[in-house]
């Protein structure tokens, strides 16, 4: 399988709604993750910070904040969507759809149990210059 490796934003499909996922971790346990949720045209149709304050390794952070987007877009009943994160190894784990053994597996098997909720899912990598809004949201 072939990861397409994207450096810039780009709108979803007029009918998909595409979710940026970011995580920020500071010197100590502190830092947050965020979601933001954009339709066909760019435009942000919600965003939201969740801060965390447990010890979390940066792939355990982003699986946290797919986990946490996703959540978010089922409460908002957005029912044709695309996650982008800029952390490949968790957006791989999501699209083979077997989490591996490893410090995200409990963030990424809650992802996997929401997927249901929706008609089309898909995750894609983005790299962190085409998450730019994500990103610098979760630093706040």
């Amino acid at each position: 399988m072939t990861t397409q490796m994207k450096h810039n934003w780009e709108p979803p499909t007029t009918t998909l709604i595409k979710i940026n996922v970011d995580a920020a971790i500071s010197n100590g346990n502190n830092g947050g993750v965020e979601a933001v949720i954009r339709n066909g045209m760019g435009h942000i149709l919600t965003a939201a910070i969740w801060p965390t304050t447990q010890p979390l390794e940066a792939h355990e952070t982003e699986a946290l904040a797919i986990y946490l987007g996703m959540k978010l877009a089922k409460e908002c009943c957005f029912m044709e969507i695309v996650v982008e994160s800029d952390c490949i190894e968790v957006v791989n784990a999501l699209k083979h759809g077997r989490p591996n053994p490893t410090c995200f597996r409990a963030f990424v098997v809650d992802a996997l149990s929401l997927i249901c909720n929706f008609r089309l899912m898909a995750f894609t990598h983005v790299k962190q210059s085409g998450n730019k809004v994500a990103h610098e949201l979760a630093k706040e």
